[in-house]
């Protein structure tokens, strides 16, 4: 969905609060045209239930299973794309003679097309192979592509990279789980990460269950203790484990979510209560 490269939106946060940071009188099913809270930002309610913070590309009603768009704010992992430390783009920020790449710094410089900016903020570069193997960063922000210099994206991490990157590196990114919203969809863009709690319109903030409690759209037949997987055939909803598939790479290529603890007066196409257990 192209549209949504025109839409990564919101400010993120590393801090590592002792205790939720977003006050007492929180209230999920409040709606914000407005960013009010770091994306991912969770509260946990003395149920035991937890909330995250998220960003909306599309209208979701109430419980639905939601997903980011994985091809707009996912890089899959790949060579060849962080370029060697070069003097050419030393950063005002950091020690001369430390480069994007450098031990120590806290930027990369990618050769990436067609990226907004911001597009991975909040998200995370992985080195998946060779140089570097085996550290994760997270993201601060990105420059769009043709910044600093044409094809060329500058990566902005929280933290100093731990191993010198180079051309050999093997790295891949992943933007922030809870930008761009919308109902998961089986095969596609099923990252799940919770469960809206609201009527969610294009373009808005607001919260999902990612652990307790909470309604969702149920497919198919489901008893009480089930376990449940994400749809393989209903956008945003749920369904018993391995039910309506036909080899087990199918039942298990869906997320698993949980388990069923109440069951629609409905059946098939109702709104069951189910224990989430995202997180």
């Amino acid at each position: 969905m192209a549209t949504a490269l025109t839409a990564i939106q919101g400010y993120n946060s590393n801090s590592i609060p002792g205790i939720a940071t977003v006050g007492n009188d929180v209230d999920i099913y409040e709606i914000n045209t407005n960013q009010k809270y770091a994306l991912g930002t969770q509260i946990t309610r003395e149920d035991g239930s937890k909330f995250r913070y998220g960003s909306f590309i599309s209208a979701v009603t109430q419980g639905k299973v939601v997903s980011h768009i994985v091809a707009d704010v996912d890089n899959p992992s790949t060579n060849a794309l962080v370029n060697a430390p070069s003097s050419t783009y030393q950063q005002g920020g950091e020690q001369v003679g430390i480069y994007p790449g450098s031990l120590g710094s806290r930027y990369v410089l990618y050769t990436l097309a067609s990226v907004i900016k911001d597009q991975f903020a909040g998200g995370y570069l992985t080195v998946n192979l060779d140089t570097g193997v085996g550290y994760i960063y997270r993201i601060k922000g990105n420059t769009a592509t043709g910044n600093p210099a044409s094809g060329k994206v500058l990566i902005e991490l929280y933290d100093k990279l731990q191993v010198a990157l180079d051309a050999t590196s093997d790295t891949g990114l992943l933007g922030s789980l809870y930008t761009d919203l919308f109902a998961a969809t089986p095969g596609t863009d099923f990252v799940t990460v919770g469960v809206t709690v609201a009527n969610m319109t294009a373009g808005t903030y607001g919260w999902i269950c990612t652990h307790g409690i909470c309604a969702c759209l149920q497919d198919g037949t489901v008893a009480s203790g089930d376990i449940i997987q994400l749809s393989v055939a209903t956008a945003g909803a749920y369904q018993t484990l391995g039910v309506g598939t036909t080899t087990v790479a199918a039942a298990a290529g869906q997320n698993l979510l949980g388990y069923s603890v109440q069951v629609p007066a409905g059946g098939s196409a109702g709104y069951g209560a189910i224990y989430l257990q995202l997180e």
